[in-house]
């Protein structure tokens, strides 16, 4: 009951950090939230995994499913972020089309988000053949993860953005942060009334 406790803790800690990140690294907090959903579907995923597999939830669970979340924030990270980089950059004069900035992302860190699963894919591939039950368990965690976040990031963020991605400012942080500023702080752009 503690392990769950703990787990479930970390996870309360975990999520909320992850989302600050996101928001920093895509500057969007509609993509952020869009990230954070692909990545509690992947984390949904590989804890599903270990329940079918009949793994009690021991202390090396307990901390995995903690390291997992870390480990699928990489590849919707770097697409959420190729998704929205011209805007993020400050080219503004440049903005393109959901469809434009989807295809741009995949065209540009599709390829890398790829290569990144086999490698990672690969070098799990080596624990599975460990003599101790730990090294096994890590490496099909590592395993679940690597493809469910390689699923979820390609064929469910990546619609997703298609389909209700923004554009333009929309949910951009800094111009959210401007708008309140010129609301509530007149004094700093004169008085607006």
């Amino acid at each position: 009951k503690k392990l769950v406790e703990g787990l479930l803790q970390g996870m309360a800690i975990a999520f909320p950090v992850a989302l600050l990140v996101l928001c920093g690294a895509t500057g969007n907090a509609i993509l952020a939230l869009f990230a954070i959903t692909a990545i509690g579907c992947i984390v949904s995923s590989v804890l599903g995994l270990t329940y079918l597999l009949g793994w009690y939830l021991g202390v090396k669970e307990a901390i995995a499913g903690v390291v997992v979340i870390g480990l699928a924030v990489d590849y919707t990270l770097h697409l959420g972020h190729m998704y929205d980089a011209d805007e993020k950059h400050g080219d503004s004069s440049n903005v393109r089309s959901r469809e434009e900035k989807v295809t741009s992302a995949m065209l540009t860190m599709g390829p890398t988000v790829f290569n990144g699963a086999i490698t990672t894919a690969g070098s799990a591939m080596f624990l599975l053949f460990a003599e101790l039950t730990f090294f096994s368990q890590m490496a099909i965690l590592i395993l679940a993860t690597i493809i469910s976040s390689l699923i979820y990031s390609i064929f469910f963020f990546i619609p997703l953005l298609f389909v209700l991605g923004p554009e333009g400012d929309t949910g951009n942080i800094k111009a959210i942060q401007h708008s309140i500023e010129r609301r509530f702080c007149r004094r700093c752009y004169g008085d607006a009334s």
